[in-house]
């Protein structure tokens, strides 16, 4: 886990699905308490989780998380669902940058067991959706965090035990899925755009004609010189 809970965290194969118990403090703020079951990520890639069944107290949050490390102050973006005491609902958290402060964009109601979550990289964005059948899907909010290019990919859950008292969470995820090497891992360039500056007009041209005949700075993009 990410900053050792008062409770150690848990997980185990039941059936096909996962459960998990844990402590932690929260996902949230400028550090993060949980416990996270993660596989390494190189490049694109998407996980789904159902979240079946929870045993949670308010402000508990379990779901699904990209991270950079697992250092407390890690960057991430994590798509939960949260007890809010007398509702449930999605809620997209992420922190962009190590140590800095987190952002939570709440993300409407859910039902357990109809509650889908989905975390997304693709290049530099990171895009939480939610579901309630796993079949259509709805963006919940997006960010562009330049993760390395291996990450951390998994599920999280944090029983928001701020006072220490050993409060934990038991969260039962099903249909559980990894997939890798969704979309272009490099990035785009657009032919033409020949100083990178990310429009096309004379001013590429000018840089082109610098390089060619001036000894002018050679494009980023050999490609995106190649104006015809």
């Amino acid at each position: 886990s990410a900053a050792p809970p008062v409770l150690a965290g848990g997980a185990r194969f039941e059936d096909e699905c996962i459960r998990m118990v844990a402590g932690g403090t929260d996902i949230d703020g400028t550090s993060d308490g949980l416990h996270f079951v993660y596989q390494s990520l190189e490049g694109n890639g998407s996980l789904v989780a159902q979240l079946s069944e929870a045993v949670w107290s308010a402000n508990a949050k379990a779901g699904v998380m990209i991270r950079e490390s697992l250092d407390p102050g890690s960057p991430h973006a994590s798509m939960l669902c949260q007890n809010r005491g007398l509702s449930r609902e999605y809620a997209f958290v992420e922190r962009a940058a190590s140590n800095g402060p987190s952002t939570r964009t709440a993300a409407g109601s859910l039902l357990i067991p109809n509650a889908w979550v989905k975390i997304e990289r693709i290049g530099d964005e990171l895009i939480g959706s939610t579901s309630s059948d796993g079949a259509a899907w709805t963006e919940a909010s997006r960010t562009t965090i330049g993760l390395p290019g291996t990450a951390l990919i998994g599920l999280a859950a944090t029983a928001r035990d701020t006072i220490g008292q050993g409060t934990e969470i038991e969260a039962l995820f099903c249909n559980v899925t990894l997939t890798k090497g969704v979309g272009p891992t490099e990035p785009t360039f657009h032919r033409g755009d020949a100083n990178g500056d990310g429009q096309m007009n004379i001013t590429d041209g000018i840089f082109v004609l610098n390089y060619l005949f001036l000894g002018g700075e050679t494009p980023g993009c050999i490609e995106a010189a190649n104006g015809n």
